[in-house]
């Protein structure tokens, strides 16, 4: 069902990057939710309509700091125009069910967007294009991620706060909380 939206919208979610399956597979399951959703890097608007379409009881936050993205033609989703490595763009934007990282693709911002948000998200966070910048790019974020969930990890005290896991594929790596 969702590569039929995601071509139906024309987002490249499914037509070049195949992520279709791997996105169904962390959410199917909470389709019907009232879920928070929030996605970096609006454009045109074709993801935010096929979540739109995907999770009819969602409220969806995109963010972009391109000025444009606010002429997305979207039906429920939230526009914020801002830079999402800075705090003050996210401040007022609560909590977050669901994130998606599909903003600049480049490991310094990934790096800085997941530092931001993922205290701020409650069940999955997604990073998508992982190393679509380069090859070096692709163990660059990856590492500095592997350092930050050890150091997160060393700090924890008992009893442990609730854990992730990670999934790495297709240049998409999502981090789920798993709650006791």
């Amino acid at each position: 069902m969702l590569a039929e939206l995601f071509n139906k919208h024309g987002t490249d979610k499914e037509s070049v990057h195949h992520y279709a399956a791997i996105y169904e597979w962390l959410l199917a399951d909470r389709r019907m939710e009232p879920l928070r959703i929030l996605e970096v890097g609006v454009a045109s608007g074709a993801s935010l309509r096929a979540w739109e379409e995907y999770f009819p009881n969602a409220e969806i936050v995109g963010v972009d700091k391109n000025p444009k993205a606010k002429l997305a033609v979207v039906s429920r989703s939230k526009i914020v125009i801002g830079d999402a490595t800075q705090l003050a763009t996210l401040r007022d934007l609560g909590l977050f069910d669901v994130v998606i990282d599909d903003g600049s693709h480049l490991p310094r911002d990934q790096s800085a967007v997941f530092s931001l948000l993922w205290p701020r998200t409650r069940i999955v966070y997604i990073l998508e294009d992982v190393g679509v910048g380069g090859g070096r790019n692709r163990f660059n974020i990856l590492g500095w991620l592997n350092e930050r969930f050890r150091r997160e990890i060393d700090s924890w005290r008992t009893p442990a706060p609730p854990m992730c896991w990670t999934i790495i594929a297709k240049e998409l790596v999502a981090f789920r909380r798993i709650t006791q």
